[in-house]
């Protein structure tokens, strides 16, 4: 696989490159939004449900564990199926928070409209202010990227995981560290991946490939695995550290790969346990870290070309994720903007 490409062949490709651009345009109105949504969160409050699916769903796990992390307030993702009858789920307490980039998905809209039907506040995160979803919010947290026209998400992601960062520092009331720099850490990881992300993908086994995280490390994960099904076509799935090493570590891994996704809540003794033990089961391994991290004994390191904190790492690792989907794709010979069984908006109940 060579380096050296620079010509634009995708929609995909260009949407990547859009992202750090559009996160800097919708910080000021985004952070406006974020501030009338905190304001929900007051003494009748003793916690959080989020209702999301697909890439949004990576987002809530995002929001689920940065608002443990910063405001230690118990967060639970939703489960929309038992939401039919709006009184069924007691939602006393809850402040309920719906993600979903076209807002329509009706088993989503669903859980805003039984806390609306029991008098809870509602929040909806969406690319579409008049979608059924934003019409069942209290406050609506809008991620002004425009049209996202390749079909699998990339800016809608990202803005959704700014938007949910923004929700935390207005709570706090303060910037998480380094927030202004978010956009530049964005332009420079995805100008780094398109170089560095092809080259290392020749070392690795990918007729499988497990992407593991813990934490905020966790959500970059799941969403990684998502957009690499669905853009290339290979089998992926996430686990978190601790559950692949309940079982799943054990499995013959030949022919396959484990992505290790290293944030603060790995430490570098775990890291050294994951990769010893998925070498042992036959996989090839990739860790990507900061370069603050110790070097590891993986078949392949990818060392982000920014230093950042940790809550910035989803961020970038969703960035290399989204590079390897579409270098996977090009290498099967995938349609990429339009993957195989995709579809933007997906009507479950």
């Amino acid at each position: 696989m060579s380096a050296k490409r620079t010509t634009v062949h995708t929609v995909f490709e260009s949407e990547i490159l859009s992202q750090s651009q559009l996160l800097s345009e919708r910080t000021a109105t985004g952070r406006e939004a974020a501030n009338k949504a905190a304001a929900l969160l007051d003494s009748s409050v003793t916690h959080l449900v989020i209702a999301a699916r697909g890439s949004s769903d990576c987002v809530a796990t995002y929001l689920q564990y940065l608002v443990g992390r910063e405001l230690g307030v118990l967060t639970a993702l939703a489960t929309p199926s038992l939401y039919s009858d709006p009184r069924h789920v007691m939602l006393k307490g809850a402040l309920v928070i719906g993600i979903s980039q076209s807002g329509r998905s009706p088993d989503v809209v669903s859980v805003l409209t039984a806390a609306r039907t029991q008098g809870r506040p509602t929040i909806a995160i969406t690319n579409d202010v008049l979608s059924p979803m934003a019409e069942q919010a209290d406050v609506v947290m809008p991620l002004l990227v425009g049209e996202e026209v390749s079909l699998a998400a990339t800016k809608t992601m990202l803005a959704s995981l700014q938007a949910a960062s923004q929700f935390v520092e207005s709570v706090l009331g303060e910037d998480l560290p380094e927030a202004r720099d978010l956009p530049a850490m964005i332009a420079t990881t995805s100008a780094w991946a398109l170089r560095h992300v092809q080259p290392a993908l020749a070392d690795l086994n990918l007729h499988g490939l497990t992407v593991v995280g813990r934490g905020l490390g966790l959500s970059s994960a799941e969403e990684c695995a998502l957009k690499i099904r669905e853009v290339a076509g290979i089998r992926a799935e996430a686990y978190a550290s601790p559950d692949l090493l309940h079982g799943p570590i054990g499995a013959d891994g030949t022919g396959s790969s484990m992505w290790l996704i290293v944030t603060d809540e790995i430490d570098d003794e775990s890291v050294a346990d994951l990769v010893s033990r998925a070498r042992a089961s036959g996989m090839t391994t990739l860790v990507s870290r900061s370069s603050a991290r110790g070097v590891t004994k993986a078949d392949v390191e990818l060392v982000l070309p920014v230093l950042s904190p940790n809550w910035t790492m989803p961020f970038l690792n969703v960035v290399v994720g989204q590079v390897m989907a579409l270098r996977l794709g090009e290498a099967n010979r995938r349609p990429i903007d339009q993957p195989p069984g995709l579809k933007k908006i997906t009507l479950t109940r």
